[in-house]
């Protein structure tokens, strides 16, 4: 008697179908339901929660398993409807050849390379199945648990704490490492992001300066009303005229600045009138 599960082990297993079993077993899709899924997602998310943010890191672990378990369950839902249609269909074949071997002689190796055959069309549904349900489980962790979705926008504290200190030191504005570690303790970030931060700020600088010396304007006025401000507080004789002094010569020097701005960004000189920079700017 032949057997269906026989004349498919004889085959040599697919080396692509291989590698996508086995990375849905590291993932928790196939395979026991223990252990898998929870590990893999242990292991992703173990540098997300190494920072600030550990709630929402496990908020996000929790909701990583809930979407894992789906994918798991769809998964398994259209394997077994596959496993059963092509059951179904190969046993219909034999079936249908042992009829006709009454009427004229067919070899059992016939009935078995036509089973091969059948199994070999049914293989590329199977690949298709796995392969989307590898797709899925790919695009989860790249949402979920990679590290590099921190890409977020900043808090606007955060945000603030980066501009004042970039526009007060707008000449040179390369903070240093110790400067980096400083400003990341205070805004809850990596030194990477500050110093991402600090390089697309310099871009967005040298390609709009005239709106960028606005703002610069007006971190430097609040830097100055809040320097005027807790000299009033701490009580010391001619704080407030002095404070007054601080934000007249800070305009002043706005002011001039205005006229003539010297920045380094990216290697680059400015230097000049408002005319000179605006062609440089352009030059570039």
């Amino acid at each position: 008697v032949l057997s269906i599960r026989g004349t498919q082990e004889e085959e040599p297993a697919d080396p692509q179908l291989m590698r996508l079993d086995n990375m849905l077993i590291a993932e928790g899709v196939a395979g026991p339901e223990k252990g898998g899924g929870s590990s893999a997602a242990a292991n992703a998310t173990a540098a997300a929660s190494s920072g600030p943010g550990q709630p929402d890191s496990a908020i996000e672990h929790s909701d990583y398993r809930a979407k894992l378990a789906q994918i798991r369950q769809i998964y398994h839902t259209e394997l077994e409807k596959y496993e059963q249609a092509c059951n179904e269909f190969t046993s219909h074949v034999i079936n249908l050849l042992r009829e006709q071997s009454r009427t004229r002689p067919i070899a059992p190796k016939e009935i078995e390379r036509m089973v091969s055959i059948i199994r070999k069309k049914f293989a590329a549904i199977e690949m298709q199945l796995k392969q989307s349900t590898c797709e899925a489980v790919m695009i989860l962790r790249s949402r979920f648990l990679d590290a590099r979705r921190k890409r977020r926008n900043f808090s606007k504290q955060a945000t603030e704490i980066l501009n004042e200190y970039f526009y007060s030191h707008l000449s040179n504005p390369y903070p240093s490492e110790e400067a980096k570690e400083e400003l990341a303790r205070k805004c809850g970030i990596t030194v990477s992001q500050v110093s991402n931060w600090f390089g697309n700020k310099r871009i967005r600088y040298k390609k709009n300066i005239g709106k960028a010396q606005e703002e610069a304007n007006l971190y430097a006025a609040k830097t100055a009303a809040a320097a005027a401000a807790q000299q009033a507080v701490s009580g010391h004789d001619g704080g407030a005229a002095q404070g007054y002094n601080m934000v007249a010569s800070s305009q002043a020097q706005l002011g001039g600045q205005q006229q003539s701005i010297y920045m380094n960004l990216n290697g680059d000189s400015y230097q000049g009138n408002e005319t000179s920079v605006g062609a440089n700017v352009q030059s570039q």
